[in-house]
């Protein structure tokens, strides 16, 4: 989705039809790094079982090419 700030950024989502089961959302932003477009990625888990994903995850800042996740949730590998 591209952004009026020039962000650019997707977000997938995969919910719980289970109640003993985590949500999870992924993200994939376009970022600028030494002077290119590349892309980072994230799977952010809940941290609890719910039937609710994760918000979206806040972007890299500028030079960083890490993704926080939100409250309750968790950055998975």
């Amino acid at each position: 989705l591209p952004q009026g700030d020039g962000t650019q950024q997707v977000m997938m989502t995969a919910t719980a039809k289970v109640a003993e089961l985590r949500s999870y959302t992924g993200a994939v932003f376009v970022i600028e790094k030494d002077g290119q477009s590349t892309t980072v990625t994230a799977i952010c888990e809940t941290d609890q079982p719910s039937s609710t994903p994760p918000a979206m995850p806040t972007p890299p800042s500028q030079g960083s090419a890490e993704i926080q996740c939100p409250s309750g949730s968790n950055l998975i590998q």
